[in-house]
């Protein structure tokens, strides 16, 4: 960041004019421990590219510290934030940077810098990610497949692809090594989309997740002993996390056994009553099970009763308002759960305005099943779904009353996760 202009850049000779002084140590870079000289240098050089379409600054690296007992990262992080606002100031700006200590979570999409391209480091990264919202950087992100290594092995990529579904920030980088999923196997290719795909549908779960964390301080993605404090299983099993209330991930950071194609994990099940996406079986909790985990798969868990929002897979992702919204919930428990929607770019602290409201209520009488969706009419109206559909996977024979009125929901064999599973579980499902 305090690299020089070179003698031809554009913006050279009006700094040169304006600032009437010598130049920062012998260069033509900035100062950035002073206002005046970072005023006139955001404007003929940072600010005039965000005017020409530039959405997000990458600030890899760093300079002199401008300051005593001040971290050079997290003061560059706070300038290039501003600099952006000031050109955006009705959009929710970001950045891309390196970690700034303590506080550097108000600014930027942070990221674990140069990492080597190996099992080992992807087991860290999976705890690192984990356990990186209890310092506040909740957009924890990596480099899918490490930094490090031209050609990396086939496998170490799948399985940081599928860490990478689940993580705050899905992004590939490298020092020039190979990363795009073409460039391996078909099967990796294949891998690669279904995960994909259902990061996309989960679009609208995500959000959910960020808006919690904007209103609440509460992380997206938190480790087990941040629910099971004081807990030995939360503390020994590091490599399955909670993304949100209703998901247990465990990630795949070991290499498959030769002599049947799959990988044995262990699985710690805490309390409570936990859907295994891969097999459809309940496992009731405070057990620990062995799974065998082929390569295209990663062990996942809903909670009973959990909800998760999603949508149709779509690329390019649309901003802006949903044409239609799945409400998954897996088998009944009585709750009451909020969801916002508004335009995914206004800066705004929730006024009601700018955000739309929906309250859904379902309570279980025996195998009576009522579900309530009431838009709050406080709040705008222009920012709900056009359509919503009810996805409901249930074990026993229930009836449906919806709004009041009882239903006759259609049968479907698709579920939210058939993309990574082969599970084919009946769904009960209605508009």
């Amino acid at each position: 960041m305090y690299d020089p202009l070179p003698d031809d850049d554009s913006a050279l000779k009006k700094i040169k004019e304006e600032l009437k002084e010598p130049s920062y140590k012998g260069m033509w870079s900035c100062d950035w421990s002073r206002k005046s000289v970072v005023k006139l240098w955001a404007r003929e050089t940072i600010q005039k590219i965000l005017k020409q379409g530039i959405d997000i600054w990458w600030i890899d690296g760093w300079g002199d510290w401008p300051f005593c007992d001040t971290d050079g990262q997290l003061w560059l992080n706070w300038q290039y934030y501003e600099l952006t606002q000031e050109i955006y100031p009705e959009q929710r700006v970001m950045i891309l940077s390196r970690w700034g200590g303590l506080g550097s979570h108000r600014y930027p999409v942070q990221f674990s810098g140069d990492t080597y391209s190996n099992f080992e480091t992807l087991k860290h990264q999976i705890y690192f990610t984990a356990y990186s919202g209890g310092l506040g950087a909740y957009y924890w992100s990596h480099d899918i497949g490490g930094f490090h290594n031209q050609e990396i092995d086939e496998e170490v990529y799948i399985r940081w692809v599928q860490f990478g579904c689940f993580s705050p920030v899905f992004r590939t980088h490298s020092n020039h090594g190979i990363r795009e999923p073409y460039n391996f196997s078909e099967r990796a290719l294949r891998i690669y989309k279904s995960y994909m795909q259902l990061r996309y549908k989960l679009i609208p779960y995500f959000e959910q997740l960020h808006i919690n964390n904007v209103l609440t301080g509460f992380p997206l993605f938190y480790p087990m002993n941040f629910v099971y404090f004081n807990n030995e299983n939360a503390e020994k099993y590091k490599e399955q996390y909670f993304f949100g209330e209703d998901i247990i991930v465990v990630p795949i950071c070991e290499q498959i056994k030769e002599n049947n194609g799959t990988v044995e994990k262990e699985i710690w099940i805490p309390s409570g009553e936990w859907f295994d996406i891969l097999t459809g079986e309940w496992h009731k909790g405070e057990k620990i099970i062995k799974k065998e985990v082929r390569i295209n798969e990663t062990p996942i868990f809903i909670k009973k009763g959990g909800i998760i929002i999603s949508k149709d897979y779509e690329y390019p992702i649309k901003i802006g308002q949903y044409k239609k919204i799945d409400i998954n919930i897996y088998d009944i428990e009585n709750k009451e759960r909020v969801f916002y929607f508004d335009d995914g770019i206004t800066k705004h602290n929730f006024a009601k305005e700018k955000v739309s409201k929906i309250i859904l209520k379902i309570n279980r009488q025996n195998k009576d099943i009522y579900i309530d969706l009431k838009y709050d009419e406080d709040y705008t109206l222009k920012y709900l779904p056009e359509k919503i559909k009810f996805k409901l996977l249930v074990n026993d024979e229930i009836n449906i009353f919806y709004k009041g009125e009882k239903i006759k929901p259609e049968i479907e064999n698709e579920n939210l996760f058939s993309e990574i599973s082969s599970l084919k579980k009946k769904v009960l499902s209605w508009s």
